[in-house]
């Protein structure tokens, strides 16, 4: 065969918050007479697949002849960086009163079309940045994942107060002060 052509390849996997590695697949050539590096020829494998490759790196791919030990030229792939994860979400929260016994979150960051949330420990994503008829007395915590690279953001934890309690009804006596000043002040 002599010289083999350059790899042909490509990163069939970049990475992403799930899979936090990469994949390079060569489609040529290929057969049983060559082997491949991505090492700069430290050492070569018969497989055209390189998997749990390392991201933000570049990878010089070489073609070995087994048979006559010829090598091709190096042809580089990337696989990218790592994505980063959404920031920490903010937000307000409308406390529960007499009135409205529950409570609102309202996020205001991030926001975007690639983003969904969570308030119960990551177990549901929604699209929905607004959490209204929340529970008193309890605490949420909210994360945002992005639904491009699956990344997910550190939790921020909303505390909803207790429903405040009824004011006491005034007691008998200063009531009965009060209403016989009034009946004074009438007259």
């Amino acid at each position: 065969m002599g010289v083999p052509l350059p790899a042909t390849a490509s990163v069939t996997v970049q990475p992403d918050c799930v899979t936090p590695t990469g994949t390079i697949v060569v489609s040529s050539p290929l057969g049983t007479n060559v082997a491949y590096s991505i090492n700069g020829g430290t050492s070569y494998q018969s497989s055209a697949t390189f998997n749990g490759l390392t991201p933000n790196v570049t990878y010089n791919i070489t073609v070995r002849d087994v048979n006559t030990g010829c090598l091709s030229a190096a042809t580089p792939y990337t696989i990218n960086p790592l994505p980063a994860s959404p920031p920490a979400p903010v937000g307000s929260i409308t406390q529960p009163n007499c009135l409205v016994t529950t409570a609102t979150i309202a996020l205001t960051s991030p926001v975007g079309a690639d983003l969904e949330y969570s308030i119960d420990g990551g177990t549901t994503y929604l699209p929905w940045v607004n959490f209204p008829w929340l529970t008193p007395n309890v605490s949420y915590s909210i994360s945002v994942r992005n639904t491009t690279t699956s990344c997910i953001s550190p939790t921020t934890v909303f505390v909803v107060n207790a429903i405040p309690a009824n004011p006491t009804a005034p007691a008998g006596t200063w009531f009965s002060q009060l209403v016989r000043l009034q009946r004074e002040v009438i007259r």
